[in-house]
């Protein structure tokens, strides 16, 4: 069980995660601090690797990396004369992907972050839980989203419409990688991406299993019990 302190704002009490009651009784705001990832180190990195296999070794990565920038160096190529382009990576998974993908634009661009995880809540819907906004202005400009795995593709879709919020002209969509199963947003949502992947746990590449092995240059698709999502 992953446990982590937040603050209540009504009270300023440290309440875990797994304990709101406290804070649901009288009403605070739960102000997020950083998640310590303690699931991380909850799994032993050998055994999660003895428990997969390579699913596209890093050639493949890499040459579908070079298509992939082809594609979006042609989107951008569109954008208004003038007009700046921000490239917004979604942390922690976006990082890696952003990397190989920007190395490779001959556009200029403005690097900037956003980290956000969603909760669901029966009452209020999803909620947006910003753990790092931009500290650009995204004002008249046409932000490039970047993430690592196109999913069900909520998280990304509350993203782009902040964006749109903000001022943003347009918002291109990216991933490095779209997984194919019919959950969520159709998979043609997505403006572009580098690799499809089939409905599995998969890791390497930026994406995490159990917080370990976001930075291996292949992807890896898991068979063992412990599988989520």
């Amino acid at each position: 069980m992953v446990r982590w302190s937040t603050a209540c704002a009504g009270c300023h009490k440290l309440c875990d995660r797994v304990n709101w009651p406290h804070a649901q009784t009288i009403g605070c705001i739960i102000l997020s601090t950083p998640d310590p990832c303690t699931e991380a180190f909850s799994a032993q990195p050998e055994a999660l690797l003895a428990q997969s296999r390579v699913l596209l070794d890093a050639s493949e990565v890499e040459a579908a990396i070079d298509r992939w920038s082809i594609a979006v160096g042609a989107r951008l190529a569109q954008v208004e004369d003038g007009m700046p382009i921000i490239a917004l990576v979604i942390m922690r998974g976006g990082m890696q992907s952003a990397v190989w993908l920007l190395q490779r634009l001959a556009q200029p661009v403005v690097i900037d972050s956003v980290q956000v995880t969603r909760y669901h809540n029966s009452t209020h819907g999803d909620q947006l839980d910003w753990r790092l906004r931009p500290a650009v202005s995204l004002q008249g400009s046409a932000v490039l989203l970047i993430d690592d795995i196109f999913d069900e593709g909520h998280t990304m879709a509350a993203i782009k419409d902040w964006c749109l919020q903000q001022g943003a002209t347009e918002v291109i969509t990216t991933a490095m990688v779209c997984k194919q199963h019919q959950r969520g947003l159709a998979r043609d949502w997505l403006d572009l991406y580098a690799l499809s992947v089939p409905d599995a746990y998969v890791f390497g590449c930026g994406m995490d299993i159990h917080g370990q092995w976001r930075h291996l240059p292949h992807i890896r698709i898991y068979h063992g019990d412990a599988a989520h999502g």
